[in-house]
């Protein structure tokens, strides 16, 4: 198996790893406290750890990151409109994770029962009826498992869907020169695989026999056989992170390298969100009204009806009325963060 050198400094200040698959520079910013690590030759530790197999490239900027992040706050509901007057983000992380690729494929066989009216005595009568499901998956999950990441960088990443055609062969030269910051693969890919990956493909070819029985079916049941192809193949997949800060209190932002998936944390500006919910209380007097209605006709008094077509036309009404306003309180707040933004980013 080729392995690779993988450098590791331990941050004196806040005690996490550092890794980088190429030599470390004389003075390091540490990306979780932004300490300065100085002369860290003195700290670095050489570890010889597997390649990859394969590695998926990135294909977005620091600059595609912070556009994202921008994007994301200002079609985000509910954001302050003053949040680029005092966004202040933290040095942005680019990082490779290691993941481990399970592939295979399962066989489930399933079974069940389907009712069907008798067309002489109206009876219902029960068929048995059985199908057989093969697919092909591939699964992946993270290869570490010790606290060297943000936790919510790590649990974006443990949900990412793995991409086969976006996957390139690892070239050990290119990373070296690239200097491509990644962290050590510690995890046993036959652990992960019990833990949680095989409940995950279970799971997988339970749903494709429920979508190829018949609807309406009794008394399912399905049995499941998988053979693995790769058991826990070694890949690397990118991902930005960044914490950023808005009145001393702090979010993140989440991406992965190429863009396609993000997650945001932001602030919520209180009145703006009452302002968009104030009209709330009239459907609940629109609802009591319908209820109420729903009683007197109950009592055979003709006004129930009255008062539950008033009631309807009503909540119909709120409806169109608070959708334009609430579009309208949406729309006059996203401009202002579009303004903020544009001189943010000096536009």
């Amino acid at each position: 198996m080729e392995t690779i050198t993988l450098h590791q400094v331990t941050c004196p200040n806040c005690g996490s790893a550092v890794m980088s698959y190429s030599a470390l520079a004389q003075d390091v910013e540490c990306p979780y406290c932004h300490q300065m690590m100085r002369n860290v030759e003195a700290l670095t530790v050489k570890r010889e750890v597997a390649c990859a197999s394969q590695i998926m490239p990135f294909t977005s900027s620091l600059q595609d990151f912070g556009q994202h992040l921008v994007n994301a706050l200002v079609k985000r509901k509910y954001v302050p409109q003053d949040i680029f007057s005092y966004l202040n983000a933290e040095n942005a992380m680019k990082i490779y994770l290691p993941m481990f690729v399970y592939e295979g494929k399962y066989h489930t066989r399933w079974s069940g029962y389907t009712e069907e009216k008798n067309s002489k005595d109206g009876t219902n009568e029960k068929h048995y009826i059985d199908g057989f499901v093969i697919k092909e998956f591939a699964v992946m999950a993270p290869a570490y498992e010790s606290g060297q990441l943000p936790e919510e960088l790590k649990q974006f990443a443990a949900t990412f869907p793995f991409d086969a055609a976006a996957m390139k062969p690892f070239d050990l030269a290119s990373a070296q020169e690239e200097n491509v910051a990644t962290i050590e693969a510690n995890a046993d890919p036959d652990a992960v695989w019990s833990s949680t990956v095989k409940k995950q493909v279970e799971d997988m070819a339970d749903q494709a026999a429920r979508n190829d029985a018949p609807g309406g079916i009794s008394r399912f049941k399905q049995d499941t056989h998988i053979d693995i192809y790769s058991n826990g193949r070694l890949v690397l997949i990118p991902f930005w992170f960044v914490y950023y800060n808005y009145r001393q209190e702090r979010y993140f932002f989440i991406m992965d390298g190429s863009g396609r998936k993000e997650k945001l944390t932001a602030p919520v500006d209180a009145d703006q969100k009452k302002n968009a919910n104030k009209y709330n209380i009239y459907y609940w007097i629109l609802g009591a009204l319908i209820v109420l209605g729903a009683v007197v006709a109950w009592m055979d008094n003709p006004a129930g009806k009255f008062l539950i077509g008033a009631g309807v036309l009503g909540v119909i009404g709120m409806i169109i009325f608070d959708r334009m306003r609430r579009k309208k309180i949406h729309n006059a707040a996203q401009e202002i963060r579009k303004e903020g933004a544009a001189r943010f980013l000096g536009q």
